[in-house]
């Protein structure tokens, strides 16, 4: 039988402090081996269904029709986990890191599979490093202007503070950007001398606050009534 490594503990007086040792050792061990396993089959995956590309006439609609089929078949088999998006997700991978599965034993320890299928970093704003340019634009450290589409416009007064970069399984890139700003008060005032209060009532909509029942117009019944008298 091959030798293997027993879980890593250090005796003491105390069982129960040692139980603990070896069941949370060998939690983590188990968490570990799973790791390495989810990214070595996801890596496989990928690299297979990508030779599979290569034999199309037309690649890119080869490559989507193979995604198509292989995730209905696969999920009908085993579950979650083999949608398109998914099966896409592990083709990226293996594009992405086509040497990963050699430096598993080192690196999968503290990178789990999360972190291979979602890359992203956040970096700190440090004296005009991160900013919004003509509202066109995010200047990024090291990577300059970026064309971009700014979902909401900030107001002059906000200090950026941080910008999270990330790319999607779907291969597009998203940056988040965050700001501080001071409370604002809102200067709307509201018209209590024109304000109505409503509550439910069963036999209507609603009252009001002034005794009005609200109409609850029974469309369907009328017009369920008006054609039964206009059938012969």
């Amino acid at each position: 039988m091959d030798k293997f490594d027993l879980l890593p503990y250090t005796k003491t007086d105390d069982v129960l402090k040692d139980s603990r040792q070896i069941i949370e050792a060998a939690q983590k061990k188990a968490y570990q081996t799973v790791n390495i396993l989810l990214v070595e089959r996801n890596w496989l995956l990928g690299k297979r269904i990508s030779e599979e590309f290569m034999s199309g006439s037309s690649q890119d609609r080869y490559g989507k029709q193979i995604i198509a089929d292989l995730s209905k078949k696969l999920t009908k088999l085993y579950g979650k986990g083999f949608d398109r998006v998914s099966i896409y997700r592990y083709v990226k991978f293996f594009q992405t890191f086509p040497e990963i599965v050699s430096t598993l034993s080192t690196q999968s320890s503290s990178l789990s599979w999360s972190h291979y299928s979602r890359k992203s970093y956040t970096t700190n704003n440090q004296k005009g490093t991160v900013a919004i340019i003509d509202n066109k634009c995010i200047k990024l450290p090291k990577i300059g202007k970026v064309k971009a589409v700014i979902h909401r416009v900030p107001d002059d007064s906000w200090t950026i503070k941080s910008a999270t970069v990330s790319q999607e399984s779907d291969g597009k890139y998203y940056i988040s950007v965050l700001f501080e700003f001071e409370n604002i008060v809102n200067p709307y005032v509201a018209d209590k001398t024109n304000a109505i209060g409503l509550d439910y009532a069963s036999d209507g909509l609603y009252v009001d606050s002034n005794g009005n029942t609200g109409t609850n117009h029974k469309y369907y019944r009328e017009s369920h009534d008006k054609l039964a008298k206009a059938q012969p």
